[in-house]
């Protein structure tokens, strides 16, 4: 029978050496408006080469997603952004992913939206938010209906003495109030569905409209057809019946969202006048997001504001609409409990050596709730699991490492990582072969004296280089800086055959690249080392 050496297979993500340094950024108050950069570098310090790619976990964070590969002991300055969404709070995390692990960065600012219109909104969501939006947004100059229209036709929505209609892109040559026959005013919440005259006038709802697809639309909800009547669509725009049969009324695509966001303004300003947005307001929030704000509708809301003196926080700020349950019911958010896990699947191969043999994988919280963790578990038990955090804030991460237990059989490995929250149970699958290795294939493996790394690596201020030697014998040890100036060396010192370690205490050195130089009678190996103060 060949006698065989017994090896471990697993570089799980010799990723115990991938790590964002700092692992954390706390960026303040930042506009939201207007990212801030900062670096960051991304560290391998395994012993082989990776294919990754980073991933932003929410809209928050800027980066240049993609597969990259980063070599054994090599780093990577990564540019990443952060950008507020909204005036609040917000966490977030950049992700480094392989199929064996993850590195985590973790972001946080406080968001603020430009100017001072909105100050008072801030850091509120549901019931409190409402009420301070409308108390901004409500207050303004009551125009006549003639003095709203003659505003409208003449500037607002006149570009170079041309008028559009919304719905189906109609245009008409006019200075002024044009004849009611050919273009009118459309009310985008039907004046019949109010009482007194102030909503009558309030230009946020009023728009330019074919007098004939005026009056076809009528009172109708907003919806989308799936049985037009006939004779429509026209320009885009649709009339029939919805999915439940009720009759709707569809604009064309570039005015959904201009029209959602003037429902919701005439909602919050004057509490939702017969409960006219109960039907559609789900349908209205996904064309919101389907139809962002362009130049020309936030240069309307400015016009808007020069002749009533309001501004349809909706159209300045539609995210707003993320931190209000309901304008027509409850407005307080739903508390969505729900976490991410990265990667979704941990498969680390094949591998012939063992001293690589732990990773993470990272947990996000992907939803708007605070959310509780806890029994976290491997079955069978052949993982040595890290700890979990007891809770996760909405948009908080957290890496937990995992670790193959040296109980672990010699075939390939089929474990189920599992942990219960109050957003649910997870799993997640991990493989991992451990190997035999015969002795003439393990005759390929260098001789003598072979580095196993440094752990930590970067560190501050001390770190330990693990080495391995083939058979008993002295070595020497010595610490250079890139100039090549000896700053550190060990007394000549004779090692029985196995693992070793050398621990180096570098206080008084500055932050910079080192190099320890490992020497036996046959073997010269080198170690880099990232000193991080």
């Amino acid at each position: 029978m060949r006698p065989f050496l017994l090896l471990l297979a697993l570089s799980v993500v010799a990723r115990a050496g991938l790590h964002f340094e700092p692992a954390a950024l706390d960026l303040g108050t930042l506009s939201t408006d207007s990212p801030l950069q900062s670096e960051v570098w991304l560290f391998n310090t395994a012993e082989e080469e990776f294919l990754l790619r980073l991933l932003p976990a929410s809209e928050d964070v800027l980066v240049e997603d993609g597969f990259f590969s980063l070599a054994a002991g090599e780093s990577l300055l990564v540019q990443v952004g952060f950008q507020p969404t909204q005036n609040t709070l917000r966490q977030s995390a950049l992700l480094a992913e392989g199929a064996e692990g993850a590195a985590l960065l973790s972001l946080q600012a406080t968001g603020d939206y430009p100017g001072s219109l909105w100050d008072d909104s801030q850091g509120l969501d549901g019931e409190e938010l409402v009420e301070a939006l409308q108390a901004a947004a409500g207050p303004h100059t009551e125009l006549s209906y003639t003095n709203a229209r003659t505003h409208m036709f003449s500037t607002i929505d006149n570009v170079d003495g041309w008028v559009e209609g919304v719905y189906t892109g109609f245009m008409l040559q006019t200075s002024g109030i044009p004849d009611h026959t050919v273009m009118n005013t459309e009310h985008t919440w039907p004046q019949s569905l109010f009482d007194g005259s102030t909503p009558r006038s309030d230009l946020h709802h009023l728009y330019p409209t074919a007098s004939t697809v005026n009056s076809a639309r009528g009172n109708l909800p907003f919806g989308v057809v799936v049985d037009a009547d006939n004779g429509w669509p026209q320009g885009g725009s649709s009339r029939g019946e919805d999915s439940q049969g009720v009759t709707v009324f569809e604009p064309r695509d570039e005015h959904k969202g201009d029209a959602a966001r003037s429902l919701f303004y005439v909602a919050l300003v004057y509490d939702n006048p017969y409960d006219f947005l109960d039907y559609q307001e789900a349908t209205l929030r996904e064309w919101s997001l389907q139809d962002p704000v362009d130049e020309q509708e936030a240069a309307r809301n400015s016009a808007i504001e020069n002749v009533q003196g309001n501004r349809n926080p909706f159209v300045d700020h539609p995210g707003l609409l993320e931190r209000i349950g309901s304008l027509a019911g409850n407005p307080e958010p739903p508390n969505t409990a729900s976490l991410a896990l990265y990667p979704d699947t941990l498969d680390l191969g094949e591998e012939v050596w063992h001293e690589e043999c732990a990773g993470s994988f990272v947990i996000h919280n992907s939803g708007t709730s605070v959310v509780s963790l806890w029994s976290l578990e491997a079955d069978p038990p052949l993982l040595e699991l890290g700890e979990l955090p007891s809770t996760l804030e909405p948009g908080e991460a957290a890496a937990v490492s995992f670790a193959l237990s040296e109980t672990a059989p010699f075939e390939e490995n089929e474990i189920d990582i599992s942990f219960r929250s109050t957003a649910g149970t997870y799993h997640l699958p991990f493989r991992a072969t451990l190997v035999w290795v015969s002795v003439d294939e393990a005759s390929a493996r260098p001789e003598g004296l072979q580095l196993l790394g440094a752990h930590p690596n970067p560190f501050n201020p001390r770190t330990r280089v693990l080495f391995q030697l083939e058979r008993a014998g002295l070595l020497q040890a010595a610490v250079y800086d890139l100039a090549g100036r000896m700053v550190e060396d060990w007394p000549v010192t004779r090692y029985a055959a196995g693992r070793h370690s050398l621990e180096w205490h570098a206080g008084g050195a500055p932050s910079g690249v080192y190099l320890m130089h490992l020497r036996t009678e046959d073997r010269h190996v080198t170690q880099r080392l990232l000193l991080l103060k």
